[in-house]
């Protein structure tokens, strides 16, 4: 069936596979034995599975109360957040993804990508803004689809959007401000490349589903969403040690077994490439006008509040489990008390381009809503604390840490 006939609705939520109405809830004795390997490390996938698809309401809080306590024990009473600064260096993209609305089909000529100058000015007010993060997201290998691209690349003297964004890293660097890069599916040469101007680098997973890629679903014009290609980059950002953020995107039509198999791929890839991702977005899919999707509600949000639980019961418990507050207005507190560890990306200049009708929080008022539930707010650099040593960071990136006195002796940001 195609993906509009399909929207999710596993187990005992709204939104959420088609809901079988012969599940059977989880037992007392089952769910207290899940709880406790939840707790303690050791649920499997098929667990996940199981607790996904019959869990009821009541019982998903029990996970979610566990999950806490999990980031509790082993990462205390801190939340922390980056105060950043989102750049689109280009709107086209050679994929069409059927939620999508930061891909521009066309653009003035001329206009392919921003300007060295536009960015130059963006930087300029970010570091007056005392901002450390810079993000820099595109449009997947857009010099491969439009013309217009090639000879914009090409007439300032590069040969692809990777290469340009090598050299925006380096002019970040030289005014002490921090790159993290999200730049689609890459190859190993280009990982190489960025890596040497990047704090961090991040690729959303977004689900490890070939169903999703085929005809009527969601990816199914969007080449490089295939799994092959998101997971390949994640194996390769292993290989060369880059502090990697990863995500997973819910609500495009997913089942609970595609979640519990995008959730143990990505805890086997951090434990095969010795322990390189720093976080989990754990995205809940927005409806937006003029897109074919704009029609499908967003998942429930304490179906998505229960997954960022089961991802930090069972994801190893180095890695971040982090929600993007502005797309959970109004459940702060539950996210919270859910296990996140990170609000992600909090900018005081850019607005999120991926969703721009969703503003950012400000600070202080992410601030309150920490310090009312019990926690200390901590601002961190694109690279989690405990990547912050030369031993993660490459030659360049670490320099510039030292020389601007951007980092606390934790890995904190020090400004």
């Amino acid at each position: 069936m195609p993906w509009w006939d399909v929207i999710p609705k596993i187990a005992f939520f709204d939104n959420v596979g088609v809901q079988d109405n012969h599940v059977e809830p989880l037992s007392d004795n089952e769910l207290q034995e899940y709880l406790d390997k939840a707790f303690h490390e050791e649920l499997t996938s098929h667990d996940l599975v199981q607790i996904i698809t019959r869990s009821t309401r009541n019982q998903a809080v029990s996970f979610r109360k566990v999950a806490a306590r999990v980031r509790d024990v082993h990462r205390g009473k801190i939340l922390t957040y980056s105060r950043n600064v989102f750049i689109p260096v280009t709107r086209l993209c050679r994929d069409t993804c059927f939620y999508c609305t930061f891909r521009r089909p066309s653009v003035p000529r001329g206009k392919e990508f921003l300007s060295e100058r536009e960015v130059e000015l963006i930087l300029e007010q970010a570091k007056r803004l005392r901002v450390t993060e810079i993000l820099f997201t595109n449009g997947e290998r857009a010099e491969e689809r439009y013309e217009g691209a090639r000879k914009w690349l090409r007439n300032q003297g590069y040969e692809s959007t990777v290469e340009y964004l090598y050299h925006l890293g380096m002019k970040c660097l030289k005014m002490g401000l921090l790159p993290h890069v999200n730049t689609g599916a890459l190859n190993e040469d280009e990982i190489k490349m960025l890596k040497e101007t990047c704090a961090s680098m991040g690729l959303m997973l977004e689900n490890v589903s070939v169903r999703l890629t085929r005809k009527d679903e969601v990816h199914h014009a969007a080449p490089d969403k295939h799994p092959k290609y998101r997971l390949r980059t994640h194996h390769l950002a292993g290989k060369h040690g880059i502090p990697w953020t990863t995500g997973i995107l819910m609500g495009i039509g997913e089942t609970a077994e595609e979640i519990a198999r995008s959730l143990d791929v990505i805890r086997r890839l951090h434990l095969k490439h010795g322990r390189f991702i720093q976080e989990i977005i754990i995205q809940n899919f927005q409806p937006k006008p003029n897109t074919p999707m704009r029609n499908v509600p967003a998942p429930d949000p304490e179906y998505v509040m229960f997954v960022v639980a089961l991802a930090r019961c069972y994801l190893p418990r180095d890695v971040g489990v982090q929600v993007p507050p502005n797309l959970n207005r109004g459940y702060e507190t539950a996210f919270i008390h859910s296990g996140i560890c990170d609000w992600g990306g909090i900018s005081p200049l850019s607005p999120d381009h991926v969703n721009p009708d969703k503003p950012w929080p400000r600070e202080r008022d992410l601030l309150t809503i920490t310090r009312e539930n019990g926690f200390h707010l901590r601002r961190r650099l694109p690279a989690y604390p405990r990547y912050v040593s030369p031993e993660w960071l490459p030659e360049r990136v670490w320099e510039t840490i030292k020389r601007f006195n951007l980092a606390t002796p934790e890995g904190y940001a020090a400004k």
